[in-house]
């Protein structure tokens, strides 16, 4: 496997497993943010929109793992989690909350971002593509 199909199999992986947990047992991730306690609709909006957006994302990205749609793959993943990174940072910017949890989020989504697009730039287009 190439490099670049490597590092989008993991990101795909993070993002089944994250969905998961959160689907699963979203407490678990959404008490160290300081969500605090959830009332049962918020908890189901936690669940799908947190969720179900990540299993679907991260569907997606194992069906991008193939070398005709790797580059497709790289840019979901860079326009969204730099749009993570970007908001999150704003977010802080604004609410002046800067915890380590939050503070280590947004070190991880810059630098993932970084490496997405090291990557993509990379990766040359597909000739099918």
């Amino acid at each position: 496997m190439r490099v670049a199909q490597v590092f989008l199999f993991l990101t795909a992986l993070m993002s089944v497993v994250f969905g998961a947990i959160y689907l699963a047992a979203p407490y678990t991730m959404t008490d160290p943010m300081g969500f605090g306690q959830l009332a049962p609709s918020a908890l189901t909006d936690v669940r799908a929109t947190y969720g179900g957006l990540q299993l679907g994302m991260g569907l997606f990205l194992f069906w991008c793992l193939a070398p005709a749609r790797l580059r497709t793959g790289l840019l979901f993943t860079l326009l969204s989690v730099g749009a993570l990174a970007i908001c999150r940072g704003i977010g802080l910017a604004i609410d002046g909350d800067v915890t380590s949890t939050l503070r280590g989020a947004l070190i991880f989504e810059v630098c993932w971002t970084l490496i997405t697009l090291f990557l993509f730039l990379r990766t040359p287009p597909s000739p099918t593509a």
